[in-house]
């Protein structure tokens, strides 16, 4: 039902969850269990053939993570792909806005984080957006200049 619509439709995960709690009663705390307990099935049930069940695994999985992660995450339905317009192919996105929710587990695991990029500016606003403190920020002038060497073959 969800995915029958006729135009992009973006919406938050606690916005999902209440249409689902509204139209087939399912609520959130058991949704986020939702991954482990196909598992656990799975294992039990000594189901050897997991090719068979890609398409439910991808569904406990997406009820997992949308039950799970409600700050900093936007859902995405668009009604068909833009290589076939005609043709009623809808297409679910699970996406993270905030790139300090992705970067998290990085400074949790490691005591030194080093983030390089040629295109970071300006440089003091990635620690707030990251919500980090960093020890030690440096930025570089780069040039793109280049003397070109050609061997006498080719002049």
């Amino acid at each position: 039902m969800r995915l029958r619509v006729q135009h992009v439709v973006q919406e938050s995960p606690a916005a999902f969850l209440k249409d689902v709690l509204s139209k087939v009663c399912i609520e959130r705390k058991p949704l986020r269990f939702c991954a482990e307990r196909l598992r656990s099935l799975v294992r039990t049930l000594e189901i050897t053939e997991l090719n068979e069940m890609s398409s439910l695994t991808a569904l406990c999985n997406f009820a997992t993570l949308v039950s799970t992660y409600m700050k900093g995450f936007t859902l995405i339905i668009e009604p068909f792909d833009d290589r076939t317009p005609s043709v009623p192919n809808p297409i679910l996105h699970f996406s993270c806005m905030d790139a300090s929710v992705a970067i998290k587990p990085v400074f949790q695991r490691f005591q030194s984080v080093i983030i390089t990029s040629g295109t970071l500016s300006p440089l003091d606003m990635y620690p707030k957006i990251l919500d980090f403190r960093p020890v030690i920020m440096a930025s570089f002038t780069m040039t793109l200049a280049q003397t070109l060497f050609m061997p006498n073959d080719y002049q």
